[in-house]
C-alpha cells in the first residue's frame, strides 16, 4: 500500500519535471510590410541561440512581396544574442549598438528575403527591424525598416504545449492515487 502511494507521489512529482515547448506569436509592421511571427523555443528562459528555436513561421507580406519562411526553406542566424525569451514574451534589445549584432530569419537560396533585428548596423542603415529582399543579381537589395531603441517585445505566448509523456505520466499518477484512495476505504484504512 505504501508502496503504491509511493509510485503515485513519485510518477506526479516526475510530471512537473517535463520540458514544454512553448510558442511565441508577433504581428509586426517594418516598413509598410506586415510580418507575422510564429517561433517555437525548447521552453529555454533568458537569452536564446539558434539551437533553443525548434520551430518558427515568418510570413512576410507587402511592397516586398509574399514569403514565408519555415524551417523547411529558411534558416536562423544570430551573433551577440540579444533576444531574450521570458515566460510571457521574445524581447530584443536594440539598447547597445557596439559590434556586430543580429537575429536573422532568411530564406536559403534566391531570392533570399529576410527578417531581421539589430541593434548595430548589420540589417540595414540604422539600428532596427528590417525586412529585405536580395535579388541575385541586382547591385542594391530593397530594404525596410523601423528604428528602434530599447527594449522592444516583438512577440507574446500563444500557448504552452504539454509534452505526451507529461499526460501519460500525470495520467498514470492520478490513476495510483486513485487505487491507493480506493484500497484504503476497502480495507478499512482512512488517512
Amino acid at each position: 500500500m505504501t508502496t503504491l502511494v509511493s509510485v503515485s507521489v513519485v510518477a506526479l512529482f516526475l510530471t512537473g519535471m517535463v520540458a514544454h515547448a512553448t510558442t511565441y506569436t508577433g504581428l509586426r509592421e517594418v516598413g509598410g510590410n506586415t510580418v507575422q511571427l510564429s517561433v517555437t523555443t525548447d521552453s529555454a528562459l533568458g537569452l536564446l541561440s539558434p539551437a533553443d528555436i525548434t520551430h518558427f513561421r515568418v510570413e512576410i507580406a507587402g511592397p516586398l512581396g509574399h514569403y514565408v519562411l519555415t524551417p523547411a526553406n529558411a534558416s536562423v542566424s544570430m551573433e551577440q544574442g540579444r533576444l531574450t525569451a521570458t515566460q510571457n514574451s521574445l524581447v530584443y534589445d536594440f539598447t547597445d549598438p557596439v559590434g556586430v549584432n543580429y537575429f536573422n530569419f532568411y530564406q536559403n537560396g534566391d531570392p533570399f528575403p529576410q527578417y531581421c533585428l539589430s541593434s548595430s548596423f548589420y540589417c540595414d542603415a540604422s539600428p532596427g527591424e528590417a525586412v529585405s529582399i536580395y535579388p541575385l543579381n541586382a547591385m542594391f537589395p530593397s530594404v525596410y525598416s523601423n528604428s528602434e531603441t530599447g527594449l522592444v517585445t516583438i512577440a507574446t505566448v500563444a500557448s504552452t504545449v504539454p509534452e505526451p509523456s507529461a499526460l501519460v505520466l500525470m495520467t498514470v499518477g492520478f490513476a495510483f492515487t486513485g487505487l491507493a484512495s480506493k484500497r484504503n476505504v476497502r480495507n478499512g484504512v482512512f488517512g
